[in-house]
This record gives C-alpha cells, sequence and structure tokens, in this order.
C-alpha cells in the first residue's frame, strides 16, 4: 500500500492514499507530543477493514504500525512529509 497522508490537528482528519489510488478516510487522530494515532476506514477484497494506526513523528517523518483491526494482519512503514514547491 502507498501512503499519503494529509491531516489537520486536532483532531486528525484526512485521507490515506491507497496502493489503488484511493482515497481511504482518517478518523480518530490524535498527536501527543511525539507519538500519534488514527484509524483508517479501508478495504480489502471488497470487504471493509478498520486500519488501526500508531506511531512517532520526528522532524518530516513518521515511524508508524499498521494493523488491521481483527488482528490478520499488521506492518511498519516509514512515511515523509510531501516537499510542496512554494
Amino acid at each position: 500500500m502507498g501512503q499519503s497522508l494529509t491531516a489537520t490537528i486536532p483532531p486528525a482528519t484526512g485521507n490515506m492514499v491507497g496502493r489503488d489510488g484511493k482515497m481511504y478516510p482518517v478518523s480518530d487522530g490524535k498527536l501527543d507530543g511525539e507519538n500519534v494515532s488514527m484509524k483508517v476506514a479501508f478495504e480489502w477484497q471488497g470487504q471493509p477493514v478498520t486500519l488501526i494506526v500508531t506511531g512517532k513523528v520526528s522532524g518530516d517523518e513518521m515511524q508508524l504500525h499498521i494493523a488491521s483491526d481483527n488482528g490478520y494482519w499488521s506492518t511498519d512503514a516509514a512515511v515523509k512529509r510531501e516537499k510542496t514547491e512554494r
């Protein structure tokens, strides 16, 4: 899954872009110091799945642990802030 996250805080909301290019909504986002958490309403093989995302923010990067709410799948990911042209 490709990661792209936009968020506004508080509370963190936005979207995560899946490998399929679809936008998946972020909810229940929290930022507490360097700790971040959120839920993502995702879809796997046509079935709804909630992804539970937790991690730490450091500068322009987040180290994340992403797991399905049913416990069948998880992974770790590093995501970086996208640089924007001014």
